[in-house]
């Protein structure tokens, strides 16, 4: 049986649960953000996913980019680490509409923009209780300015070749989206943290796949499939900025590092 929407799980801990009140939360990161280009026609992001106070700093790095665009995609393909189930392939969701406080976003099956194929599974459970595209969807209605479909998937035990492969063939076409959501280094004291974490940023922006395995982040097969896809379509990388947990809590203890990229051709 088909579920017809993917209600929010995490609004009103990861970010605020009132309309109001989130709408103008987006609006102070993005209007905070100071604008940046790339080179080119932007394809793809890496943003974070945490708690907003944390990470919509980082994240809005990116999605001001997008929100800058003359003409924006029609699609996002959205990835991101499944932090709860486990399963083989990339788990889609039946569900055709993802709720938000803000309003309800169109959703669709990776299959119609890529075809049928085994590595892709219905998964709704394992979409059911994961954060790390829902926070996504509330900047995406910020910065987008006509109505757009999303195509959620989450990886676990899942060969980013097969997966690049995979996409490659939908993810050629300029009206299509990727957007891949991964934080960085978990729970090193703030130095090794920021040690750690530009090392893993020097492999995603050269696009080094001969290193992907020194990645030090929860959503590493997303970014390595990002990276793959990269080579595949001719697309570039470039940093757009990092911060860590404490430059919002002020523990240096024990931080969670955010990375932006994006990729453009």
């Amino acid at each position: 049986m088909e579920q017809s929407v993917r209600k929010p799980a995490y609004a009103g801990s990861f970010y605020p649960a009132q309309k109001t009140a989130l709408e103008s939360a987006l609006s102070a990161f993005l209007s905070a953000t100071k604008t940046t280009k790339v080179p080119g026609t932007l394809r793809g992001l890496i943003v974070p996913h945490a708690g907003y106070v944390y990470s919509a700093g980082t994240a809005s790095l990116g999605f001001s980019l997008l929100s800058g665009m003359k003409k924006q995609p029609k699609n996002i393909v959205l990835v991101g680490p499944s932090h709860n189930a486990l399963f083989g392939g990339i788990a889609t969701c039946s569900a055709r509409k993802w709720q938000t406080p803000i309003g309800v976003v169109a959703a669709d099956s990776i299959e119609t923009l890529c075809g049928k194929s085994g590595i892709a599974i219905d998964a709704c459970k394992a979409h059911t209780p994961e954060h790390c595209l829902e926070v996504q969807l509330p900047f995406l209605q910020a910065v987008m300015k006509k109505d757009f479909t999303i195509y959620p998937l989450l990886t676990c035990e899942t060969d980013a070749e097969s997966a690049a492969d995979y996409l490659a063939g939908g993810l050629g076409n300029r009206e299509n989206f990727l957007l891949v959501s991964s934080d960085l280094s978990h729970y090193l004291p703030l130095g090794e943290a920021n040690a750690v974490d530009s090392r893993t940023c020097k492999i995603i922006s050269g696009l080094d796949v001969s290193r992907a395995d020194e990645i030090d982040a929860c959503g590493k097969t997303g970014i390595v499939i990002a990276m793959l896809l990269a080579r595949k379509l001719g697309w570039k990388c470039m940093q757009l900025g990092h911060l860590t947990s404490a430059d919002a809590s002020g523990d240096d203890s024990r931080v969670v590092g955010y990375g932006a990229f994006a990729f453009y051709e």
